[in-house]
């Protein structure tokens, strides 16, 4: 029974371990990925505003 709880208890450990290595690794990536979402979401509201203009032509 000891040996269970001792394997899982290394299982558990172990899935918090590798979910908090990919937490760090998101957290380190966040400005990067933020950048690119920002210049994204510029390119497609130039794009409605061209849209718009078309629209008004």
């Amino acid at each position: 029974m000891t040996q269970t709880y001792a394997a899982l208890n290394a299982k558990a450990f172990e899935n918090y371990r590798a979910a908090w290595e990919e937490l760090t690794k998101m957290a380190a990536e966040a400005p990067t990925r933020r950048a690119e979402l920002e210049r994204i979401i510029r390119q497609l509201q130039g794009g409605q505003g061209a849209a718009s203009e078309a629209e008004k032509l």
